[in-house]
């Protein structure tokens, strides 16, 4: 189901999620290689403040199942491993759901907060209504326009800037777009989570967001701990790539995306597949995004 069969609305960008679609995205593969886009998830992971840490711990051992069923006789020396998990469903890449924004007391598609939201979940727009992205992905290098490995603290990309990396790159916004951003940030700086996540990490502006969103984009990523640099924002403009994206315009966010390997192998246009976990009512979905070249 996608998220414009949740809501009702057929024209959401996810409506574009078509066979048609699907098939015509896979035509664009040539190599059959395949990147990796996503981080591995472990203790230490960089969060931002307020989410909760991840946590894993072993549940069963195989040594302990082995005695529990060796004591009621089955004794063919067979064990499981199983574990606990408890973690922000913001941590490592992600897709933001929908019903992760409320601008006020409403939510994607005029929905009231108090009817969407839980302490059990989301009742609509959660983690489940994400689709499975199938669609052409382009990789917007702006480091590479800035001249720089990775932009500095309190960059804001801007909508020149983007354009600057589509020309570079001799590329045209097509609706249905998943657009990565690469600011070289998660390359640079991930295995620190201090300097990761510190305040003013560089992001896309609303003006670049805008230029997306009316080049047709389906989604947008970036290579950070989030979309925009929220510390660098007014007040009254905190988050407000979130609140349009989300809350307004129905176009996803991915976070903490790997763009390395497309920054190294000079790639920036690909198929982009990616299905996010399906857990009923979350406001992110862990993910495993592909570029497939």
């Amino acid at each position: 189901m996608t998220e414009a069969d949740s809501t009702g609305d057929a024209a959401a960008p996810s409506s574009i999620i078509t066979p048609d679609h699907v098939k015509a995205t896979l035509d664009r593969v040539r190599s059959g290689r395949v990147l990796d886009l996503s981080v591995s998830i472990a203790m230490g992971t960089p969060r931002l403040p307020g989410q909760s840490p991840f946590f894993m711990t072993l549940y069963r051992t195989p040594q302990e199942q082995q005695r529990q069923m060796a004591e009621a006789g089955v004794d063919n020396n067979v064990g499981f491993a199983l574990e606990r998990v408890e973690l922000d469903l913001h941590t490592g890449t992600h897709v933001d759901a929908l019903g992760h924004v409320a601008i006020g007391d409403a939510m994607y598609g005029g929905r009231a907060t108090a009817d969407v939201v839980r302490m059990t979940g989301l009742t609509v727009l959660g983690a489940e209504h994400i689709p499975s992205f199938i669609s052409r992905g382009i990789m917007l290098d702006i480091a590479a326009v800035a001249g720089v490995e990775a932009l500095p603290l309190g960059h804001t990309v801007s909508a020149d800037e983007v354009r600057a990396a589509l020309s570079a790159a001799d590329l045209t916004l097509q609706r249905g777009d998943v657009v990565l951003v690469n600011t070289g940030w998660l390359a640079t700086q991930f295995d620190d989570a201090a300097a990761y996540v510190q305040p003013r990490y560089p992001g896309i502006g609303l003006e670049a967001a805008e230029l997306l969103i009316e080049g047709g984009a389906l989604a947008i990523g970036v290579d950070n701990i989030s979309i925009e640099p929220m510390s660098m924002q007014a007040p009254s403009e905190i988050a407000s790539v979130h609140k349009r994206c989300l809350a307004d315009a129905g176009v996803f966010l991915i976070e903490n995306v790997v763009t390395a390997g497309l920054v190294e192998a000079q790639i920036s246009e690909f198929a982009f597949v990616c299905a996010p976990v399906k857990i009923t009512g979350g406001t992110g979905g862990l993910a495993r995004p592909l570029a497939i070249v």
